[in-house]
């Protein structure tokens, strides 16, 4: 999942519906929110991964640009390693085009062809 630097679901994977995409777009907001009030109360810098372990699944959240983030979840079983590479590829790919421009350009297009 792709979330903007407010929140805003960008982009999913096939299977999430749009109900949940929001509530995990929300989440991963507030995640990042207690992320960046930690670093911030400790001068530990700006948060590049958030990492949630549960007893069935994973949550990992990287940072792409401009505030914007990526978020996977995954198996308990998953390979940490191998998703923070898939990660930082997909972040290095589509970092340069997260720009707020960009962000407001895709949202006024899906606004426009709801409206039509």
């Amino acid at each position: 999942m792709l979330v903007s630097s407010d929140g805003v679901c960008m982009a999913t994977s096939r299977g999430l519906d749009n109900e949940r995409a929001g509530d995990l777009a929300a989440i991963v907001s507030g995640l990042q929110g207690v992320a960046e009030a930690v670093g911030g109360l400790f001068d530990l810098g700006d948060t590049e991964q958030v990492l949630i372990l549960m007893a069935r699944g994973r949550l990992v959240i990287r940072a792409i640009s401009d505030g914007s983030r990526l978020a996977v979840i995954t198996t308990a079983r998953a390979d940490l390693k191998v998703v923070a590479f898939q990660m930082a590829r997909v972040a290095d790919g589509v970092g340069h085009a997260l720009t707020p421009a960009v962000r407001r350009e895709l949202l006024s297009s899906a606004t426009d062809s709801a409206n039509t």
